[in-house]
């Protein structure tokens, strides 16, 4: 099932320390991340915010074998009848959310395009960016625990300098918006 933490330093998330337990949830339905966003925004106001989609990247087609439509899709779940997040889904509910983000990452495959940065170009603040591989990435992702290390000891860094870190430390390739 989808359950929901705060993360803090030395925790290992368990059942038992969820702060809610959402049930089965599609993961390719830009509800689902529309409803996410307003609850982080709602539950942890911030002065700056970092979107991490983690899971399969299909840069800009989809995974089906006839390679048809050609769009752009991340964060398939196979529970749910393999649905996916097209591009234009993903922009829909940021957009839906009200939120302007800092930081966009796309911890998969194929999705450092330049039509994917497009397909999002209206959802970042001021100084926003977005990273992205070009190629493919491995199957852990990004060094998390690396990456937030170095912002824990950075907690002012603009997002160009957390995304170029990201960039060093996971990312193969590095889109600024």
């Amino acid at each position: 099932t989808c359950k929901r933490f705060k993360i803090t330093k030395g925790m290992t998330p368990t059942t038992a320390n969820a702060l809610e337990d959402l049930g089965e949830s599609n993961m390719g339905s830009p509800t689902t991340l529309t409803n996410f966003i307003t609850w982080v925004k709602t539950t942890y106001p911030a002065d700056r915010y970092a979107l991490v989609l983690w899971n399969h990247g299909g840069g800009w087609r989809d995974r089906s074998i006839s390679f048809s439509p050609m769009d752009r899709a991340v964060c398939w779940d196979d529970g749910n009848n393999g649905d996916c997040l097209y591009m234009k889904e993903v922009r829909t509910a940021i957009t839906n959310s009200g939120l302007a983000f800092d930081l966009i990452g796309f911890d998969a495959c194929l999705m450092g395009h330049l039509e994917v940065a497009y397909e999002l170009r209206n959802v970042f603040s001021a100084d926003g960016v977005m990273v992205g591989s070009e190629e493919t990435e491995p199957g852990d992702g990004w060094p998390h625990d690396t990456i937030l290390s170095w912002l824990a000891l950075n907690p002012t860094a603009t997002p160009k300098q957390l995304g170029g870190t990201i960039s060093v430390n996971g990312a193969k390739n590095f889109a600024l918006k």
